[in-house]
C-alpha cells in the first residue's frame, strides 16, 4: 500500500471528506502537504477532540513533544524559528508556546494543551484539550499559489488576537 492509499482509506474515505489533496501526489509530504476546505477540515477536529477518529491512547503519543531539547532532540533547521515563535512539534502539530522566544516549551504552556497547525495557505486549526474545544481560521477555501505566505501570517495573527476572547466565552458557557 502506498502513501497515498493509506491517506485516503484511513483519512479521506473514513472520514468522508470531499476535496482532500496532498502533493506531490505518489509522496506527500505528510507535515505540510495538505490542501483541505473549512468543512473538511471541521470534521477532522470535531472527530479529533472527541477521539472517535483515534483512540485516546494513540492521540497522547501523537501529542507528545517530540522537539525537546532537553531530551535531546532539537528542531530541525527548517523549522527552528519557527519553533521560537509558536512552540515545539508534536507528530504533524504544533504544541503551542507563542513568542516564547527561544525553544523552550514552558510549564505554563504545557499545561495549556493547545495543539494547531497553521498551515500555508491561511489554514489555523487549533484543539484546545484543557479548555475542551476546538476552532479554525480559514482564510482561503480553495488554495491556488503556494508561495503567497500572507494567508499563513494574517491567520496567525488573528489566531493570537481572537482566541482569548473565544477561551471566555467557552469558559463562560461551560460554568453557566
Amino acid at each position: 500500500m502506498t502513501i497515498a492509499q493509506l491517506i485516503d482509506e484511513n483519512l479521506v474515505k473514513r472520514l468522508s471528506l470531499n476535496l482532500v489533496r496532498y502533493f506531490p501526489k505518489n509522496n506527500p509530504m505528510l507535515a505540510a502537504s495538505l490542501i483541505i476546505n473549512g468543512d473538511d477540515y471541521e470534521r477532522i477536529l470535531r472527530k479529533y477532540l472527541a477521539y472517535e477518529f483515534l483512540s485516546k491512547e494513540l492521540i497522547d503519543q501523537i501529542e507528545i513533544d517530540y522537539t525537546d531539547p532537553l531530551k535531546g532532540v532539537n528542531a530541525s533547521n527548517s523549522t527552528m524559528d519557527l519553533a521560537k515563535t509558536i512552540g515545539h512539534y508534536g507528530f504533524g502539530h504544533w504544541i503551542e508556546c507563542w513568542n516564547n522566544g527561544n525553544d523552550t516549551l514552558t510549564p505554563a504552556c504545557k499545561a495549556q494543551r493547545i495543539h494547531s497547525d497553521p498551515g500555508l495557505f491561511g489554514y489555523y486549526p487549533l484543539v484546545d484539550r484543557r479548555n475542551g474545544y476546538y476552532m479554525q481560521i480559514v482564510m482561503m477555501h480553495v488554495v491556488a499559489n503556494t508561495s503567497n505566505f500572507g494567508p499563513t501570517e494574517a491567520s496567525s495573527s488573528l489566531r493570537l488576537k481572537i482566541k482569548p476572547t473565544i477561551d471566555s466565552i467557552m469558559n463562560a458557557s461551560q460554568h453557566s
